[in-house]
C-alpha cells in the first residue's frame, strides 16, 4: 500500500510564495549559548567542581617504543616540510588545515568572592575583551 501526499488545490500561489520565501529568505545566524552555571559552596562540598585525578600508576609516565616512533615520525615530517619549496597557497591550506584541529570552545571559570565559581562557555577565538562585556553586563 502506498501513501503518497496529493496536492488538492487548484491554486498553484501558495506553493509559488512557499518557494519564493525560501530562495530568498536570509539564512539563521547561530549564537552560542554561554550556559552560565554558579557553583556555590554547600557545607558538604566546597565550590570547586572536582577535577580528573591523573593516574598513580609510574608505568603510565613512562615513555613505549610506539611513542618514541610516533614522535620521531612527527620530527621528520616536520623537516620535510620544512625543507620542501611550496607555494604561498600550500602553507596557507596547511595553516588552515591545523587551525581546524583547535577547539571550538572554551569553559572558563572564574573565581568570585565567597568562594563562588562562574562557569562560561565561550568560542576559542572570541577575544578576551568579550568575556570581560560579558561579566560586566550580565554578572556584575
Amino acid at each position: 500500500y502506498d501513501q503518497s501526499i496529493i496536492y488538492q488545490e487548484r491554486s498553484i500561489e501558495p506553493l509559488q510564495l512557499a518557494r519564493d520565501t525560501l530562495l530568498n529568505g536570509e539564512p539563521i545566524q547561530v549564537q552560542l549559548d554561554r550556559n552560565l552555571k554558579i557553583f556555590r559552596p554547600t557545607k558538604e562540598r566546597s565550590a570547586i567542581p572536582p577535577v580528573q585525578l591523573l593516574p598513580q600508576d609510574p608505568l603510565f609516565y613512562q615513555t613505549t617504543v610506539g611513542d618514541v616512533l610516533r614522535e620521531k615520525q612527527r620530527q621528520k615530517d616536520i623537516l620535510d616540510k620544512e625543507q620542501m619549496l611550496r607555494t604561498k597557497a600550500m602553507r596557507e591550506r596547511d595553516e588552515k588545515a591545523e587551525s581546524n584541529v583547535q577547539y571550538k570552545y572554551t569553559v572558563i571559570r572564574i573565581r568570585v568572592p565567597n568562594e563562588i565559581i562562574l562557569q562560561v562557555i565561550f568560542q576559542s577565538h572570541d577575544p578576551l575583551s568579550l568575556l570581560f562585556d560579558y561579566l560586566r553586563s550580565y554578572c556584575l
